[in-house]
């Protein structure tokens, strides 16, 4: 019998791409956690984790100076149309050593850092190609109300997934989302493309170590990384936005600034993480004759969210004194009594939150145990998201 090299593989199935994802490997594990990182605090809230984590990873890679390669002798899109051919595919250790490789090599290293961050992946094949896809923390309806476009997306079931090409890495996140999903659209209406999870693919093709350990890989200096991530997110999310931006404001102009539409234009700043501009907006209801209750407690979230507690609970608590019975208003007094360590006034707020509307209650149970030791312990990790009022 012929024993084949590791790195050997027929593409008889594309599940098999699913053995060379190895997000256990040390150099895999030291460059995904060090790069999302830079992620998982910052960014905008409406854009979950996971894809946060992703633009990190994706915007790294390129500032590596990851680019793609083709091998004559090892070509995806020519063996793949051969199931009995052999390709020779690298482990992720290896294309982040060399910088290089083809299309399968660059998607099974981007499936691999994802997953090293727990970040759920899939191979998505289209004729003589493949490429990665990612899945979003949200269901298909969360998503339609944050992303511009369900075309942009790959939804299955109640599964949404980003789909990213890999091989232009120098070209940044968003030109490669667009690229990713413009192919879906061509080709998954005729049936020519094809879509696989890769811990599904695990099951059957189960991951092989590494032939290279850990070869001293450089991670890309935190803080070049942190400003093409702010860049990118910046640019997805005016791109995300401008459509309902330009909505809000010419309806804002037509109701003579009514303020519902010019506080949910304020809401809709403050949900993709542009503060400074989503202040301008609810200050803006509140520098009258007659103050606005949602604004008021809008602005407070933001004051919240910064960590000035005394100057969120100034403007809850003139919420709540200007409209009775405010659950939002209520709920944030408990939050930044909480924050700011007055356990049981924090504790007796949240009661009349809970009574008043306990699914909202449900979701911050933890005030509702703020007087005990443990939770006091807990003080530093407030739970939960800002409630915005629209």
């Amino acid at each position: 019998a012929t024993i084949q090299n590791r790195n050997a593989l027929t593409w008889s199935d594309d599940r098999k791409a699913a053995a060379f994802v190895t997000a256990k490997d040390n150099t895999v594990l030291r460059f995904a956690k060090n790069i999302a990182g830079e992620a998982r605090g910052t960014g905008s809230g409406a854009l979950d984790a996971s894809f946060r984590q992703a633009v990190a990873i994706y915007e790294a890679l390129g500032l590596y100076g990851m680019r793609y390669v083709i091998d004559p002798s090892s070509s995806y899109i020519e063996l793949s149309e051969n199931v009995q051919a052999q390709d020779y595919v690298q482990f992720p250790a290896q294309t982040l050593d060399y910088r290089a490789g083809d299309c399968d090599d660059l998607t099974i290293l981007f499936a691999a850092l994802l997953e090293a961050v727990n970040v759920e992946t899939a191979f998505v094949t289209v004729p003589g190609h493949i490429y990665p896809a990612f899945a979003l923390e949200l269901t298909p309806e969360e998503a339609g109300r944050t992303f511009r476009s369900a075309d942009d997306l790959i939804i299955i079931g109640e599964k949404v997934w980003v789909p990213v090409e890999a091989t232009i890495m120098d070209q940044g996140f968003l030109r490669a989302w667009q690229e990713g999903a413009r192919q879906w659209r061509e080709h998954f209406p005729s049936g020519a493309a094809g879509f696989y999870p890769v811990r599904e693919a695990w099951s059957i093709f189960r991951p092989v170590p590494s032939p290279l350990s850990d070869p001293g890989i450089a991670v890309p200096q935190s803080g070049l990384v942190e400003r093409a991530y702010s860049r990118s997110m910046e640019t997805i999310v005016q791109r995300e936005i401008a459509d309902r931006v330009a909505r809000l404001e010419q309806q804002i102009v037509e109701s003579g600034n009514n303020p519902a539409i010019v506080n949910r234009l304020g809401v809709l700043y403050a949900r993709y993480g542009l503060y400074d501009k989503a202040l301008a907006r609810f200050e803006s209801l509140s520098a009258g004759q007659r103050e606005y209750a949602p604004a008021l407690v809008n602005t407070a979230n933001i004051h919240f969210l910064n960590g000035d507690y005394a100057k969120a609970l100034s403007y809850y608590t003139r919420a709540g004194e200007l409209s009775e019975n405010n659950t939002g208003a209520l709920l944030g007094i408990a939050r930044a009594q909480y924050r700011l360590e007055n356990f049981a006034e924090a504790e007796r707020i949240f009661r009349e939150v809970a009574s008043a509307d306990p699914e909202l209650a449900g979701r911050f149970g933890y005030l509702g145990g703020s007087a005990d030791g443990a939770s006091r312990a807990a003080s530093s990790a407030d739970i939960g998201p800002a409630v915005w009022e629209e």
